[in-house]
């Protein structure tokens, strides 16, 4: 027989005790068992809302919207314009904070026309250690952060979303597609449209981990190192090297160091001389 953890209990708990909730769902493992548990715990007094904007992968707003017409959880998407602001565009360390800004202010706007009165995100505890700007803008805008106070871990919410019938349970972790645009450079719609085409082209040669990292007109792959083979094999290469060049990258490279969190801070001189 199944069993829930204590701290699935205390999530449970949390919700009873905060009526009216809004959960930011984007898709992801985490944000979507948190919008599970919320609707069981809370019905009709919850309501999912995912942020649309052109740094948001059509396959995530896709997953968000399956997920939620599967197990009837209410569900909003509601665009953000994050693109629209200077300081987000720049691309500096602050570019989390600005987006998570922008998303929880919507939020908030959608919270006051439907009367819902609490705000709730989706880190968890592994993100502690992680760089995340966005972190202020969750202190700044009051937003609960129910999986971190709790002190889930990453592979707790995996098997409690697995437990509670979540198919994409065990879903590779995914962030927006501005953070494979290189920390420095302008943030565009052309640039999140082509890093997209090509992560789906990827995705659809099989590869299952990776990032399309955005460097102007240089495109720096990154594979897990179990992968790398497989771009060698049945013509993989040459097929990836085309399509990424007509997406409109002049040189297209491979990072021996593999797929790794964070690989968008990374700055390259093209001009060593």
């Amino acid at each position: 027989m199944n069993t829930i953890s204590d701290k699935e209990l205390l999530l449970r708990g949390f919700f009873r005790d905060h009526p009216g909730c809004i959960v930011a769902l984007s898709g992801g493992v985490d944000s979507s068992y948190l919008a599970l548990v919320a609707f069981q715990e809370l019905g009709e007094g919850m309501l999912a809302v995912t942020g649309d904007s052109p740094a948001v992968p059509r396959s995530m707003l896709a997953l968000a919207r399956q997920f939620t017409s599967a197990f009837g959880i209410p569900h909003a998407v509601v665009p953000t314009g994050e693109l629209d602001l200077a300081d987000y565009r720049q691309n500096d360390e602050l570019r989390c904070y600005h987006c998570k800004k922008e998303l929880f202010d919507r939020l908030r706007a959608v919270a006051a026309e439907r009367g819902f009165c609490h705000l709730v995100e989706g880190t968890q505890g592994s993100d502690a250690g992680d760089e995340r700007p966005g972190g202020r803008a969750v202190e700044e805008c009051g937003v609960h952060s129910p999986l971190q106070l709790l002190g889930f871990a990453k592979d707790e919410v995996r098997a409690a979303a697995g437990r509670l019938g979540i198919a994409h349970h065990d879903l590779p972790e995914s962030a927006c597609l501005a953070s494979r645009v290189a920390r420095g450079d302008t943030v565009t719609k052309e640039a999140l449209g082509r890093i997209e085409r090509g992560e789906a082209f990827l995705k659809a040669m099989g590869f299952s981990r990776f990032r399309l990292r955005h460097h102007g007109d240089w495109c720096r792959l990154e594979l897990v190192p179990e992968e790398m083979r497989r771009l060698f094999e049945e013509g993989r290469r040459e097929a990836v090297a085309d399509r990424l060049r007509e997406l409109g990258f002049a040189v297209v490279t491979l990072d021996l160091q593999g797929y790794k969190r964070g690989g968008g801070n990374l700055r390259i001189n093209k001009d060593p001389s």
